[in-house]
């Protein structure tokens, strides 16, 4: 596969990710993480698997609403593992109140190609600028 093809294969991934957490309807889950995958969160412990990632951002989503943005700076494959960098930033309210949250960082992720030739999230890293709460996660 031509790596401009890869590449705008990962873009979509990330576009996907941004849908999904920006969306109300957290029953609705793109298939876009290895079953393996790791998210290491900042302030909080990593979250390990696709099912409990997927349940920490069902649980994140039902007390805020999302307005996450990704920007991919860099993206670099070897063999079936491609390699992205990039800036994050998320705008998180509230569902019952006006208080909001913002988180303003970068991002390492780590996608594995599958056997079907999509692209999953394997490994994702990121930080934030901006001090964030305790027990928000993504």
């Amino acid at each position: 596969m031509e790596r401009s093809t890869c590449e705008d294969q990962i873009s979509r991934v990330f576009e996907r990710l941004c849908r999904f957490v920006n969306q109300r309807d957290a029953t609705v889950s793109p298939q876009i993480w290895e079953k393996d995958a790791v998210i290491f969160q900042p302030n909080g412990p990593p979250i390990r698997g696709v099912a409990n990632i997927l349940s920490a951002i069902s649980a994140s989503k039902r007390h805020w609403q999302h307005d996450m943005r990704v920007a991919c700076d860099e993206i670099e494959m070897n063999g079936n593992l491609a390699f992205s960098c990039g800036t994050l930033t998320v705008r998180m309210t509230a569902q019952n109140s006006v208080e909001v949250h913002y988180l303003d960082g970068k991002f390492l992720a780590i996608l594995k190609q599958a056997p079907s030739l999509n692209w999953l999230f394997y490994r994702v890293s990121y930080n934030s600028s901006v001090p964030l709460p305790v027990d928000t996660t993504l």
